[in-house]
C-alpha cells in the first residue's frame, strides 16, 4: 500500500513538520470507534432476538409439555371393561382394560377367533360394546361415532373397495368422507399413492385387483387424510415381501 506524506510549514521559522502518522493513528481510531459502535448495535439487536426466540420456545415448549401430558394421562385410545358376545352367549372381547399412549404402536397376537378383530371393529364404531367404553382421544366411540371417526385411519380385515371406481377414486372419495378440502385432495391422493407405490394401478377399476393390491389401495384410504390414530387389521396380508418391508 502506498502511502503519503503530508507537511506543514512553520510560518516563522520555515520549519517543515511531517503529520502523516498523527492524521493517520487520527483516521483509524475514529473508523474503529465507529466500527465498534456498529458491531455493539448488531449485538445488542441479536441478543433481543435471542432472547424473544427463546422465550418463544420456552412458551411452546410448555404448551407442548402440558397438552403431552394430559393427552398422555388420559390415552389415545382407552378400552375400560369392554365386553362384546356374539349372539348375546359366544364372549369375544372379555372384560379388556387397555390404555395407549400417544406414540405408541401396539399389536394384538393371538389365534384364530380370541377377539383380536373383534375389538378393533369396536374401537372403529363398527360394533357396539355391550358393557364398558372405548374412547380416542377422549372421544367415546358409542356416544359420538362420527367424531371418533375423523380421529382415525382404519384398515379392516376386508378391504371393503367399490368395484366401480378406480384405486384413486377410492381413495379420494373417501378423503372426501373425512371432510378433507377439494382443493388438497388431488394433491394428497397423487401423494399417498406414491408412497405406497401404486401408480402402476391407480387409474384402474378396482374390480379383478388381486388380494395385494386390494389391501395397498385400503390402505391408502386410511391414510389420506392424515389420522392422528391408524388402525389395521392384518396390514400385510396378501403383500409380497418387497411390499410389506416398504
Amino acid at each position: 500500500m502506498t502511502t503519503t506524506n503530508i507537511t506543514i510549514k512553520c510560518p516563522e521559522c520555515g520549519h517543515e513538520f511531517d503529520i502523516s502518522d498523527v492524521l493517520y493513528d487520527q483516521v483509524e481510531h475514529e473508523l474503529k470507534a465507529q466500527y465498534e459502535a456498529r458491531l455493539k448495535t448488531e449485538r445488542d439487536r441479536f441478543k433481543t432476538e435471542s432472547d424473544k426466540l427463546a422465550a418463544e420456545r420456552e412458551a411452546l415448549a410448555a404448551q407442548d409439555t402440558g397438552a403431552a401430558g394430559d393427552h398422555a394421562a388420559r390415552g389415545a385410545i382407552r378400552f375400560e371393561d369392554v365386553r362384546f358376545a356374539y349372539g348375546g352367549s359366544v364372549a369375544a372381547v372379555d372384560g379388556i382394560d387397555l390404555s395407549i399412549a400417544p406414540g405408541e404402536f401396539l399389536s394384538f397376537l393371538g389365534p384364530s377367533g380370541c377377539g383380536k378383530s373383534t375389538t378393533l371393529r369396536i374401537l372403529y364404531t363398527v360394533l357396539k360394546p355391550d358393557e364398558g367404553t372405548a374412547t380416542i382421544d377422549g372421544v367415546n366411540v358409542v356416544e359420538d361415532s362420527l367424531g371418533a371417526r375423523k380421529l382415525i385411519g382404519a384398515l379392516p380385515h376386508s378391504a371393503g373397495l367399490y368395484p366401480q371406481l378406480t384405486a384413486r377414486e377410492n381413495v379420494a372419495y373417501f378423503a372426501k368422507l373425512c371432510g378433507m378440502e377439494k382443493a388438497e385432495i388431488d394433491d394428497r391422493v397423487n401423494e399417498i399413492i406414491q408412497l405406497l407405490e401404486i401408480e402402476g394401478f391407480a387409474d384402474r377399476r378396482t374390480k379383478g385387483f388381486s388380494h395385494g393390491q386390494r389391501t395397498k389401495v385400503a390402505l391408502a384410504r386410511a391414510l389420506v387424510h392424515d389420522p392422528r390414530n391408524v388402525i389395521l387389521d392384518e396390514p400385510t396380508s396378501g403383500l409380497d415381501v418387497m411390499a410389506t418391508r416398504s
